[in-house]
């Protein structure tokens, strides 16, 4: 056999035990019956509000970040506070 021959059935044999086990293991894993039944699900609406609470929390979160390191780097606890703006 040449070269060419032994890639082209190496390859051939490689490929089909390897969609030979990934069938098997399909077949093995399944999902536990009932599971989806006691998980109540979330409607878009409710998924959007948690989205834009958990976008409003992250931000606040980053600003109250940003005006700490400022106020550090400008060394002035004062900094950027309502009085302070002008």
């Amino acid at each position: 056999m040449n070269n060419g021959t032994k890639v082209v059935v190496g390859s051939l044999l490689g490929a089909g035990i390897g969609y030979v086990i990934s069938k098997v293991m399909e077949r093995e894993v399944v999902e536990p019956v009932g599971f989806a039944d006691t998980q109540p699900k979330e409607t878009l609406k409710e998924r959007w509000e948690r989205a834009k609470i958990a976008g409003e929390e992250a931000r606040l979160m980053k600003e109250a970040e940003l005006r700490a390191y400022f106020r550090e780097k400008v060394n002035d606890p004062a900094a950027l506070t309502k009085d302070s703006v002008s």
